[in-house]
């Protein structure tokens, strides 16, 4: 795996952060604006429980991209000095194995937050399109 191919990896987490940080603020802001109006219906009451589920999937997300991050600085100050005065960064398997199960570990937890925000939103859309 080359620098740019790790720098590529790291990019796509950030990304993945910045859209989990919007999900985030955007389900709190609809959170926020329809607690005014509190459906009658107990099962439309019970929707808003899909929010803490999916809330903490966006943590999730949010943890694994801190711990992408972490491992990204230490993998860019580690080197390798060499007696001629020297250094190199040189790859470490376990670094991109670690690299992509994080990864994959982020993906995840975005994915699964997206179901549960998406089920409370189909919900909300479903109230304010049938409510009377």
């Amino acid at each position: 795996m080359s620098e740019a191919e790790i720098a590529r990896i790291f990019e796509g987490a950030a990304l993945l952060n910045q859209w989990a940080v919007a999900m985030l603020g955007g389900s709190v802001a609809i959170f926020v604006a329809s607690w005014l109006r509190r459906p009658r219906r107990l099962w439309l009451r019970t929707a808003f429980l899909l929010l803490p589920a999916g809330w903490w999937c966006i943590g999730q997300t949010l943890l694994a991209g801190g711990q992408l991050y972490q491992t990204y600085r230490a993998y860019v100050t580690i080197t390798v000095t060499f007696p001629d005065g020297g250094s190199k960064r040189l790859p470490m398997k376990g670094f991109v194995d670690a690299v992509q199960s994080i990864g994959e570990r982020q993906e995840f937890w975005l994915q699964l937050g997206f179901v549960f925000l998406g089920l409370w939103l189909l919900f909300l859309v479903t109230y304010w399109v049938f409510a009377r």
